[in-house]
């Protein structure tokens, strides 16, 4: 397993076990505050400074550097949802939901594994506030770790199912949008043109 590979379990793992990973940082924290009065070298406390930043920033926005480590180091697969269900936890006052997955590589036996979608873990979104997962039967393209198939993205932008069907749901939301648009305006020609060509394209 590669360095990079074990930065990036130990970025999935801090993000997945909040608590725990706190009570980790804190013993690292009190370790080095203890070393550094045993060994009598002041320096390093300094080396405990920076441990709860780190902390939250990886709790809140780790996940931009997950993804993008995922997308240059992971695997190529394959997923499904299987079932989903809603959690007791909330995210910005939203309901947290979980994913059970099942990832395979070729012709490889497919392994469990799930998200949540406060993990935010799909890649080439059209906007960092928009996450829409795939629904239960429907197949995507992942990139991951098969030595720890946890830590996977979703790619949102290919010729998958998943991307093919996202496409065509952002596509309706706007003809939809125009078409409310020329109700108000129902003499603008360029709105009229829009709304024709997007109805031509295709997956």
């Amino acid at each position: 397993m590669s360095s990079m590979e074990y930065v990036i379990i130990f970025l999935v793992l801090t993000k997945s076990h909040p608590i725990i990973s706190f009570l980790t940082m804190l013993c690292i924290g009190l370790l080095l505050v203890a070393l550094a009065a045993l060994m009598k070298r002041r320096k390093l406390v300094y080396l405990a400074i920076p441990l709860f930043p780190l902390y939250m920033v990886n709790l809140f926005a780790g996940h931009f550097v997950t993804n993008a480590l995922l997308e240059h180091f992971g695997e190529k697969g394959q997923g499904m949802v299987v079932a989903s269900k809603q959690t007791s936890d909330l995210y910005n006052d939203q309901p947290v939901w979980r994913y059970d997955v099942m990832l395979k590589s070729g012709n490889e036996k497919p392994v469990s594994t799930y998200f949540l979608t406060s993990d935010f873990n799909i890649i080439h979104t059209d906007s960092f506030n928009e996450y829409r997962y795939p629904s239960e039967g429907t197949r995507f393209n992942v990139l991951y770790l098969k030595r720890y198939p946890k830590a996977f993205v979703i790619i949102a932008d290919d010729d998958s199912e998943y991307a093919k069907n996202l496409r065509q749901y952002k596509r309706s939301e706007e003809i939809n949008r125009l078409k409310n648009q020329l109700k108000m305006d129902p003499q603008n020609i360029e709105l009229s043109k829009k709304i024709d060509m997007l109805q031509q394209q295709k997956n």
